[in-house]
């Protein structure tokens, strides 16, 4: 069987589709398409047959398909499809520099994937835009990039927890939710911690904090004891101290002199 992109979707933006496979309803016939697919294992397993290679399919994996390929899925399980002409993936990856290709998801990533996923399908029943798609290949360019290098050779556990502290809501928590992440002992987390980065969990908590007061000074007209407090200081003399060790100079001054780089300073 071959499908073509104006049989299956004339018109769209792209295809998406929620997929629930049963063994007694025979999978996904054998077939080849003149359109690119992503899909995304959200659960159960089977097995994806593809240009005569047999691949093992679980939660978590994403699997890109190109238009030349022959493939077939059987199984019991739940995934997102979402195909789109060719053309326009290949117009996006060659502005932004990115590929995708078929992993394994885990974490935060895997998070990540599944929102972009889902919200491909929810933007497919009101109607897709190349916007949407754009939105999507983002997120999925993304989620399978080589792990950033400051968490190149982490376990899985500490990467996943590293990569949500960014995240607001768990960095104005602190040290707590940063244990409560890696689902580790404090000191099981203090010792691979120090031994990777050279930083006990408070340092590497308090840079972060300090890191993300420093893109709000620059991108922000907030005053700086809200920024403090944003970023989870209480103490705002202790925010100072941090502030100046890390950047060598206080947050006003900073703020100042980030503006100055872009803008001639008022005469």
């Amino acid at each position: 069987m071959h499908l073509t992109w104006v049989e299956t979707a004339k018109g769209s933006a792209y295809h998406a589709a929620m997929v629930v496979l049963r063994p007694v309803r025979g999978g996904v016939s054998p077939h080849t398409h003149d359109f690119a697919e992503i899909m995304l294992v959200l659960e159960g397993n089977g097995l994806h047959r593809i240009n005569g290679r047999r691949e093992s399919l679980a939660a978590g994996d994403l699997v890109f398909v190109q238009p030349t390929d022959h493939h077939s899925i059987e199984g019991t399980m739940r995934f997102v499809n979402v195909a789109f002409p060719v053309d326009l993936w290949d117009r996006f990856t060659a502005l932004a520099g990115g590929q995708a290709a078929s992993t394994h998801l885990r974490g935060q990533r895997h998070r990540t994937a599944t929102n972009a996923f889902r919200q491909a399908l929810e933007a497919y029943c009101h109607g897709p835009t190349r916007l949407d798609l754009c939105r999507f290949f983002i997120d999925v360019v993304h989620c399978t990039a080589p792990v950033p290098a400051p968490y190149a050779g982490y376990p899985d556990w500490l990467a996943d927890a590293c990569e949500r502290m960014h995240l607001g809501e768990h960095l104005r928590q602190g040290l707590p939710e940063f244990i409560r992440l890696c689902g580790r002992s404090g000191a099981h987390l203090s010792r691979t911690l120090q031994r990777l980065s050279g930083l006990t969990p408070t340092q590497y908590v308090n840079q972060l904090r300090l890191r993300q007061a420093s893109v709000l000074l620059t991108t922000t007209d907030q005053a700086v004891v809200d920024v403090a407090l944003e970023c989870g200081f209480e103490n705002l003399s202790h925010f100072y101290h941090g502030f100046t060790t890390l950047f060598g100079e206080p947050p006003h001054q900073y703020r100042m002199r980030s503006a100055h780089q872009i803008l001639p300073p008022e005469t």
